[in-house]
């Protein structure tokens, strides 16, 4: 059913995430190989929030109050077109192995 169609969706788009970021780096290499290593490096962060009626959990935090039966201090923002998750965590992930393993604690985290 659906729990088996998501995951594997989740699984193509954490792949492809990370296809995609190697396949940018080699490209900005070829292009800019006098600005150096730094300028086609890229860092992927992660936030996995919760939205239940009016508040909003962020499920890979380390702090006490984001278990499942306390309140976090997350707030979204539209700012210059872009949302944004205002205090919830940003985790990074090198691989799609971490990426995985991110998403994979919200989901446990989750309250429905």
């Amino acid at each position: 059913g659906k729990t088996h169609t998501m995951g594997g969706i989740e699984d193509l788009a954490v792949n492809d995430l990370f296809r995609l970021v190697e396949e940018e780096a080699r490209t900005n290499m070829k292009v800019r190989r006098d600005k150096g290593p730094a300028s086609y490096l890229r860092t992927v962060r992660v936030h996995y929030v919760e939205l239940a009626g009016k508040e909003i959990r962020d499920l890979i935090s380390n702090e006490e109050s984001n278990t499942p039966t306390g309140n976090s201090e997350v707030k979204i923002i539209e700012k210059d077109g872009q949302v944004q998750l205002l205090n919830s965590t940003a985790q990074v992930v090198k691989c799609p192995k971490d990426l995985s393993k991110a998403i994979a604690l919200g989901k446990s985290r989750r309250a429905t």
